[in-house]
């Protein structure tokens, strides 16, 4: 009984073995050359044309290969493409990320989708390809890794995901230095001042994102029947004070 349960098990592993879809391989750069090409959607918002350009500009330092861009629309369907952004090849294959941040990277036959929700989501996907499959690293904005490399060759990838908190801040004093290196980095909070071509920024408590109280409630307004809603001062709530704050 033991041989005979034996053999059956061994029949089911080798005929699921034998049965099983091979793995298919994307050669997105094969000995410093590639067949690959860059198709966008045709109806882009910035940062996916910044996107677009992130992966082109950064797959050239890597490899030496700087891959053409294109609009999906002038796509072959045996043309092999890393598709970036809300395109109707991800649509039709039930792509369609949620919020402004989710992304998306899958390989479906010969194309490598790169998507994700507006503003944010197709440049994460990009940003976290370079990451995990090219080893690309931003360190600070002075410094960054790109290893050379002759083969970019990937396997079988579905991955998805978001940012895990909805604001992320780098306060720099408002520094006017290139702010690329907070969108790499997944930052979007306001004080980052990153532009809508990285993806913007995320706000809150308009119409001056802090320091607001006075502005949603005037002390002019609300003290005499309400005072207190109002910080004390040395055990008083002076309404002087308050109009002097709200000024400022």
């Amino acid at each position: 009984m033991k041989t005979i349960l034996s053999l059956m098990l061994a029949l089911i592993v080798s005929g699921g073995i034998t049965n099983a879809a091979p793995v298919m391989k994307l050669k997105v750069v094969e000995n410093g050359r590639s067949e690959y090409v860059i198709a966008t959607a045709g109806s882009q918002i910035p940062a996916e044309i910044t996107a677009s350009k992130e992966l082109q500009a950064y797959i050239a330092k890597s490899t030496g290969v700087t891959l053409p861009i294109i609009k999906e629309s002038e796509l072959q369907a045996r043309t092999p493409a890393i598709v970036v952004g809300q395109t109707s090849i991800a649509r039709s294959a039930g792509i369609i990320p949620k919020g402004s941040e989710q992304w998306v990277i899958k390989a479906i036959g010969n194309k490598l989708l790169l998507t994700g929700g507006r503003p944010r989501g197709t440049l994460y996907a990009v940003y976290h390809f370079l990451e995990v499959s090219l080893g690309i690293r931003w360190w600070t904005i002075w410094d960054e890794s790109v290893p050379k490399r002759d083969f970019i060759t990937l396997t079988d990838i579905n991955r998805s995901g978001e940012p895990k908190f909805s604001y992320r801040e780098i306060f720099d004093c408002l520094i006017p230095w290139p702010k690329e290196f907070y969108a790499r980095n997944r930052v979007n909070g306001e004080f980052s001042g990153i532009p809508v071509e990285y993806g913007g920024t995320v706000t809150y408590g308009l119409p001056a994102h802090v320091h607001t109280f006075n502005r949603y409630f005037p002390p002019e307004e609300y003290f005499a029947a309400h005072p207190e809603w109002y910080a004390l001062s040395k055990a008083k709530r002076d309404l002087a004070k308050r109009l002097d704050k709200s000024i400022r």
